[in-house]
């Protein structure tokens, strides 16, 4: 009964191959249970849900969360009075059907769609994971068959799988909404759609193309040098196929075209702003460099077993399509342009993030490359030369693992990115990110255990209250801490309550003070409403006040007044803010 039940379970995975791959990858992406994410990924978690709700692309209802006079919102750019991210929108358009039935669900419950509302905060991180590990898992199944259609079965899954949990892709791709993610998913399902197309040719596959193509290019410009490939594959073929191609790449480029111009008066949207952050003087080389050895940011550094796409490229002209081998001959080069491309770029580490974010989008063409070279590699391990190369190559693959490992379960912890936008910095060998991040240990398992717990009670998050509130003066930027919207103040914030009437409510939050005891005193209309003593962990806090029909003002006073980290040396932390006191889960009612 064993071996026939093993069996059977043998055939039903061999069966539904794709299925299985893609359930252990989405399960294995998720299992750390957060968000991994930054500033840059705000807009493509938000404006999903701002579709739904105002019917537009507008940022304003979520703008005021995020800005401070202490820390201004880059992610975001005023345009004739209305705020719209400065990152493509080609993402939060083609997920936000993703998001229908957690919004439906929001809605039913009376969850607002408010950051200080930890019902919907949660929603927000929970739904960019999920959507995020979505996108990553199924350019793993596009490698996957991609490989198939050049090697084997066999060959195809230990790539698949190379590709999923050695590289970028998995610390990156799969934690928050980052475009590389969307790149790797057009760029591999595109490499697919070429070799069936060559299998068997189509009319709809190179529709299809067009498609990707279009929403390639609008997706991230730059990155769209990964295309030549493509292009060149096209105009290899029947011109009626080239007119296929080009009609289809305007269609589902055009309306991303018109709101890039309309908005922002450039082709490249929001983008054009960075223009004057590139640079061709020598420096390039050594910025080149960077992309590939520095200690925090280099590619061969974060992923070495990705040299091996190298031997796989010096395999191509072995194989006997040519239209297939000049594809992918050309796919090599199309690397170095956008490597040599990213090289003109000064700030080319890529801010706060873990690893080569910037190079993330070329790892499928990498992968299908080192695909040609796993395929030829002898397991007889009798001969000496064999038994070196599978020690290299394992070496490299347990490093390239153990890298990607860190920055799931342990980045950001560490506190490496609170400094990293020094070019110096990423140059330190005694200072890595890896060694930093992996030493200050794992986020902790209970961190996990309570996000399950609140993802199943989501429906108790709901909020009474009839009272929009808002930050204004005085509050450093929105942080997430354990999924939970908190700021931190200097000495004095100010909070706005719009009331729909006259009437007596209590003001509730929830307070910490930094490194030693404070007191948080409150002012509605001048008056003091509670005075209360701060620990240096989270009480509950409630003030009784009167509200206007209207805005009314609320003001939040420390006496004691804030400390910067930087300057409390046992704290060894290069953050200058001035801290005071943190509050999150502000409630009236």
């Amino acid at each position: 009964m064993g071996d026939r039940m093993r069996k059977m379970l043998v055939d039903f995975i061999t069966r539904n191959d794709n299925v299985f791959l893609f359930s252990l990858v989405y399960l294995i992406y998720n299992i750390n249970c957060r968000r991994i994410g930054s500033g840059d990924t705000v807009p493509a978690s938000l404006l999903p849900f701002n579709l739904l709700e105002y019917h537009n692309l507008y940022l304003d209802k979520f703008y005021c969360y995020f800005t401070s006079e202490f820390n201004p919102v880059w992610f975001c750019r005023d345009i004739n009075g209305h705020y719209l991210s400065i990152y493509p929108i080609v993402i939060p358009s083609l997920i936000t059907i993703l998001y229908i039935v957690p919004y439906i669900y929001l809605k039913s419950n009376n969850i607002p769609l408010d950051m200080f509302q930890p019902g919907f905060a949660m929603a927000v991180s929970l739904m960019e994971k999920l959507s995020a590990s979505l996108i990553a898992s199924i350019s793993v199944i596009f490698v996957y068959l991609s490989l198939k259609e050049l090697t084997n079965k066999k060959t195809a899954t230990i790539v698949a799988l190379i590709y999923a949990f050695a590289t970028n892709t998995w610390a990156t791709s799969s934690q928050a909404l980052w475009q590389q993610g969307l790149v790797e998913l057009f760029l591999s399902t595109s490499i697919f759609l070429v070799l069936k197309n060559e299998r068997e040719s189509s009319n709809k596959l190179i529709v299809f193309l067009g498609i990707l193509s279009g929403l390639f290019v609008f997706n991230r410009q730059i990155d769209s040098i990964l295309l030549i490939p493509v292009i060149c594959y096209i105009i290899s073929i029947k011109v009626e196929k080239i007119f296929y191609y080009a009609i289809f790449v305007f269609l589902s480029g055009f309306p991303f075209l018109i709101y890039n111009l309309y908005f922002f008066g450039s082709l490249f949207g929001g983008y054009s702003a960075f223009f004057d952050e590139f640079d061709l003087s020598p420096d390039m080389i050594y910025r080149l460099l960077g992309l590939l050895i520095s200690p925090s940011r280099g590619l061969f550094i974060y992923s070495p077993i990705i040299l091996i796409s190298i031997l796989g490229y010096l395999k191509v002209p072995r194989i006997s399509n040519k239209r297939i081998k000049k594809f992918l001959l050309i796919m090599g080069p199309s690397c170095l342009v956008l490597l040599f491309a990213y090289s003109t770029w000064i700030s080319w580490w890529g801010g706060g993030c873990y690893g080569p974010r910037l190079l993330t989008g070329m790892l499928p063409s990498l992968a299908i490359l080192s695909g040609l070279f796993v395929k030829d590699i002898n397991l007889n391990t009798k001969c000496k030369k064999n038994l070196f190369i599978i020690g290299v190559i394992s070496l490299l693959l347990i490093w390239s693992v153990f890298v990607q490992f860190v920055g799931a379960f342990y980045y950001p912890n560490g506190g490496w990115d609170a400094d990293s936008n020094k070019t110096e910095k990423q140059w330190d060998w005694r200072d890595t990110q890896i060694e930093r991040t992996f030493s200050a240990g794992m986020v902790s398992p209970e961190y996990c255990l309570k996000n399950l717990n609140d993802i199943m009670t989501l429906a108790h998050q709901k909020d009474a209250s009839p009272y929009e509130i808002f930050p204004a003066k005085g509050w450093f930027g929105l942080e997430l801490w354990d999924g939970v919207p908190s700021r931190w103040m200097p000495s004095d914030s100010m909070l706005i309550i719009y009331s729909p009437d006259n009437r007596a409510a209590n003001l509730s939050l929830r307070a910490l003070s930094f490194y030693r005891p404070r007191s948080l005193q409150i002012y509605a209309k001048d008056e003091l409403a509670a005075d209360v003593a701060i620990p240096t962990s989270f009480i509950n806090v409630t003030a009784p006040i009167h509200l206007a029909n209207g805005t009314n003002t609320v003001r939040l006073h420390v006496p004691e007044g804030c400390e910067r980290p930087c300057d409390i040396n046992e704290m060894n932390n290069s953050d200058s803010r001035c801290l005071s006191i943190a509050v999150q889960n502000v409630t009236a009612a």
